[in-house]
């Protein structure tokens, strides 16, 4: 599943980020079965509180009645009480997936399709229904959200922000009084649309027609002005004498607290100041891609090899010599960078596709080429949907 966000990085930067909403309609052609996504990951998820919320008219069901605890040969385990889960989805309870990114690989696919995008770290969580209510009541996030609809349709009431940009401490829940009576956007997301709110924009998403939908809830992180504030404090300002000094020994007007705050703008406005905080941010993300042993490990067809859709591990663009993947800086070969220079440049390339484009430069091996990437966990097959 490739999704068209139709913007440049710079285009989306200057016109939408974190200024107001992008709706993308018709941005990616819907699964066949995108439901068997939510299957999945029930089977394998650990249904506690904090992935797992079942909720009707915003209130949650109490966890109690849809999760058994037990004890399997040894192991203290819990498991979805089935039945009793049918029977609120029947009664128009909403089921809701946090983090559904971590135990579905096809969702995690798509929080990197995000990922590069906004150029920030993404998460996702999952809401289905198959009912008329609603799962939330009026509210903003603390995150730029990218609403991705799966299946079947919902309407998006959206409404100009009170507190602008608010931090993860800042909620709505004690704000509500102050939310707007009139909409911006009152629209209905279909099947293959995207919709971009960046945080603080209120919003109020219901079903349509008492018909089943899904949507993932893509969560897009940035660090922030202050996050680079509080590195820099911590990791900057001990080597200035400045900021060593006894506030004791400080009064108002003596000039040291204007010295201190000169040297404080001057680290700030370094460039390599900023160089080494993104670098410490690029050293501690993490892709979690799709294993390949089948693809490494065994006899496979070149017609089946050919068609697999690949994608670069990284939400850094590409800088022509190396690639960051996983907190490391990987240097890559002449043919290795002639065949991450195209999958970066063309999403949804196959590897027939780039095999084709490396060979044409002169690279005998392309299959070659891609395996040791693979091996390496430079690049990855998208899960097919």
């Amino acid at each position: 599943m490739l999704i068209d966000f139709r913007y440049s990085y710079d285009e989306f930067q200057s016109g939408f980020f974190e200024k107001k909403p992008l709706l993308l309609e018709g941005a990616f052609t819907p699964p066949g079965d995108p439901v068997r996504i939510i299957d999945n990951a029930l089977d394998v998820v650990d249904p506690e509180e904090t992935y797992l919320k079942v909720l009707k008219n915003a209130e949650r069901i109490d966890q109690r009645q849809l999760i058994e605890e037990y004890t399997d040969i040894g192991i203290r385990r819990r498991r979805i009480r089935k039945e009793a889960l049918y029977r609120c989805l029947a009664d128009d309870a909403s089921l809701v997936l946090n983090r559904i990114d971590l135990y579905s690989q096809a969702v995690s696919d798509i929080c990197l399709q995000v990922s590069r995008f906004a150029r920030a770290q993404a998460s996702a969580n999952a809401y289905v229904s198959f009912g008329r209510e609603p799962a939330t009541d009026i509210h903003w996030d603390r995150h730029d959200i990218f609403a991705v609809q799966m299946f079947g349709e919902k309407r998006w009431l959206v409404y100009e922000p009170t507190f602008q940009l608010p931090l993860n401490s800042q909620v709505s829940a004690e704000k509500k009084a102050q939310a707007p009576q009139t909409p911006v956007l009152d629209i209905v997301l279909k099947a293959g649309d995207v919709l971009y709110l960046p945080r603080g924009w209120w919003h109020k998403v219901a079903p349509v027609d008492n018909r089943p939908t899904f949507h993932l809830a893509v969560g897009a992180h940035t660090p922030l002005l202050l996050d680079y504030l509080v590195w820099a404090c911590g990791n900057k300002l001990p080597d200035h004498l400045a900021f060593r000094k006894s506030v004791n020994g400080i009064e108002a007007g003596d000039g040291q607290l204007e010295q201190a705050i000169a040297v404080l703008a001057d680290i700030l406005a370094n460039p390599a100041t900023l160089q080494d905080f993104r670098r410490r941010a690029q050293s501690r993300e993490r892709v979690n891609s799709h294993v390949a042993l089948a693809d490494l490990f065994l006899p496979r067809r070149e017609d089946e090899t050919r068609g697999r859709v690949l994608q670069l591990n990284s939400r850094y663009a590409f800088d022509g010599g190396s690639v960051v993947v996983n907190g490391q800086r990987h240097v890559l070969t002449t043919a290795e960078r002639m065949a991450v220079g195209f999958i970066a440049a063309h999403p949804g390339a196959n590897a027939g596709q780039v095999a084709d484009a490396i060979a044409q430069q002169g690279v005998v091996d392309g299959a070659g080429v891609l395996a040791a990437l693979l091996k390496r966990d430079i690049i990855s097959h998208q899960v097919e949907l």
